[in-house]
Formats: structure tokens, sequence, C-alpha cells
């Protein structure tokens, strides 16, 4: 998948990087996803919803991160650059 922005594209799935960030003035970053750590966020939330807590992310918080990952999937698929509102 291809995720196409106002400075460069997101290339993620390839087979010799599974994230390859490249911008329109040529330069490329290659980040080994092997490596990552998993970051907890999940985890919190299911605590949260087990345990009946509060979660240090916000409904707000995460609406906007969904609002985001939303932008980035309509802009794959449309290959063009998408507003978040």
């Amino acid at each position: 998948m291809t995720l196409y922005l106002e400075k460069g594209a997101i290339h993620i799935g390839r087979e010799e990087c599974p994230l390859n960030v490249e911008e329109y003035s040529g330069d490329t970053v290659r980040y080994d996803l092997e490596s990552q750590k998993n970051s907890g966020v999940i985890d919190h939330v299911i605590h949260c919803l087990t345990h009946n807590v509060s979660s240090i992310i916000s409904g707000e918080e995460g609406l906007e991160s969904l609002k985001v990952v939303a932008a980035m999937k309509e802009s794959a698929e449309s290959r063009s650059i998408c507003t978040i509102q």
C-alpha cells in the first residue's frame, strides 16, 4: 500500500522494507519494523475496559487518531491528498 501525502509518500508492506518514507525532494528513510516494540496502547485500552477504569487517552484524542487513519486509507485508495476534517 502507498499513502500519498503533501510532502511525499509512505510505502507500507514492501518486501525489501516494510515501511519506507519517500519525500518528493528525493530523501528516503527506511524503517525496520522488526525492531519496533509494542507500544502498550491496545493493552491499556483492554485493561481499562475489563477493569472499568478511565483511560489516559481521551475519546477525543482517539477520534482524532481515527480521522487520520481514515484519511490515510482514503488517500491511498484515491491516490490523492485528503483533508482531515
